[in-house]
């Protein structure tokens, strides 16, 4: 008889303690679910909080260069130049010259000028 409920109080726990499992089971994955959305909310969260404040900072940043702006276009009082009328019909007359500049090019290396204008020598040797 001892036996019988000694079996009978193991098959007692048993089914209390798979019950339990399942419970605890159930649990778990309602708890992970949670936790995930969770997760998902904070994210969101962070990154409005992150996103306002590279707003207000290239918001600042905006104004600075606005007012930097301004500050340069007004910083001269003659700031605007006066535009020279150009003449597109210039004599020929001056456009003849005595004597032609030549471009030239001082090596560093070894100081040799050297000459870049192969139409100025042409020039200076016609005449």
């Amino acid at each position: 008889m001892v036996r019988m409920e000694s079996q009978s109080q193991s098959t007692s726990r048993k089914a209390e303690l798979r019950e339990k499992i399942r419970a605890l089971e159930a649990e778990r994955t309602g708890l992970e679910s949670e936790i995930t959305i969770l997760k998902e909310k904070v994210e969101v969260k962070e990154l409005e909080a992150y996103t306002a404040s590279l707003e207000n900072e290239v918001g600042t940043l905006r104004a600075e260069k606005t007012i930097l702006e301004e500050r340069a276009t007004i910083s001269t009082p003659n700031n605007t130049y006066p535009v020279e009328e150009v003449s597109f019909q210039t004599p020929i007359s001056s456009l003849e010259t005595t004597q032609t500049e030549e471009t030239t090019n001082v090596s560093q290396d070894d100081g040799i000028v050297q000459s870049i204008s192969s139409e100025a020598a042409d020039t200076v040797a016609a005449s």
